[in-house]
């Protein structure tokens, strides 16, 4: 395999700043993007939550150079995505995986792949890239054939061929089983240990931002909302601790009040999760009504809060609205 490039230490991998985007004129206009900044560093992962429209898909294709901003400017691979030859001069250092990738029905898995390898001056071994995704039973199957899950694999190790520094993925778990998922994730790992390779990643899996990427961003209504690691997100706008416990149906649970409270009914009874910062003394008071018969409390369970009370919290609407 040929050596692959050295690229300008000095560069980060993606540098966009002010970027805006408007759809549409006059009262009917919508604003996908409102001066976004963003910077990428080399060997980065970068996790874009946001729900359907925030402008998620704009932002990554302005960085693919596919669209054009209205105003602001981009750098990716130290190269300005608005001029078309320079972005020609480096696609074969970059890959992307699409959510809705249209892969060719009667082609075999390895014949895709060997068609793909012969568009790159540079590319990895085949049967290493169908490794990489688990599908060695699946080399010489018909794309037809293969369940949505495994063409999703597919697809990802279609990002893969030219063993990129900067890769593009939109929701690129969406479909796996955790097995798959987790598998996927060990390869893009791989990918950025040998390459050191940066990487934006569009997901609504909440687990896979917080255990994959170093930094998320919140983006809602064009904007950015909120940036930073996992678990400083969390502490900086999530720091109560969640208590859950279950209880009988028509509990008495007015001493809750002045606390975050959910209740979920189930077959026992009703599951109580409440937020508080006081979790030793909630956990005190529980178990002394419980001693004293005044409210029957079973499976007590202590967790901090996640992403995803993260994302709640600062766009007041679920993953997926």
């Amino acid at each position: 395999m040929v050596q692959p490039e050295v690229a300008s230490p000095g560069d980060p991998a993606i540098s966009a700043t002010g970027l805006r985007k408007r759809y549409g004129k006059d009262e009917s206009h919508i604003d996908a993007l409102l001066g976004v900044d963003l910077r990428v560093e080399r060997g980065e992962i970068v996790g874009i939550l946001g729900p359907n429209g925030a402008g998620k898909t704009t932002l990554i294709e302005i960085l693919e150079g596919l669209r054009g901003a209205d105003a602001g400017s981009a750098r990716v691979l130290g190269h300005d995505v608005s001029n078309a030859r320079e972005m020609k001069a480096i696609r074969h250092r970059m890959g992307v995986s699409v959510q809705q990738t249209v892969l060719p029905p009667l082609l075999t898995v390895a014949e895709l792949l060997s068609l793909h390898c012969a568009l790159f001056p540079r590319s990895r071994p085949i049967d290493d890239l169908i490794e990489q995704v688990s599908l060695e039973e699946k080399r010489d199957t018909r794309i037809k054939h293969l369940s949505g899950g495994q063409q999703q694999r597919v697809a990802v190790a279609l990002s893969l061929v030219s063993d990129p520094e900067l890769i593009f993925l939109d929701e690129p778990t969406s479909q796996l089983d955790p097995q798959a998922r987790r598998a996927v994730w060990t390869t893009l790992l791989q990918q950025r240990e040998s390459r050191n390779a940066a990487m934006v990643i569009n997901t609504h899996q909440m687990e896979e931002a917080q255990r994959l990427c170093d930094r998320v961003l919140v983006l809602d209504h064009g904007e950015i909302l909120a940036e930073g690691a996992p678990d400083a997100l969390i502490g900086r706008y999530c720091p109560e601790r969640v208590v859950e416990f279950v209880a009988p149906m028509e509990s008495d649970l007015d001493f809750l009040d002045g606390t975050t409270t959910a209740l979920l009914e189930i077959e026992a009874g009703v599951r109580v999760r409440v937020q508080t910062h006081a979790v030793n003394t909630l956990i005190t008071n529980l178990i002394e009504r419980n001693t004293r018969g005044d409210l029957a409390v079973d499976d007590i369970r202590v967790d901090r809060q996640s992403l995803e009370d993260v994302f709640l919290k600062l766009t007041g609407r679920g993953i997926r609205d």
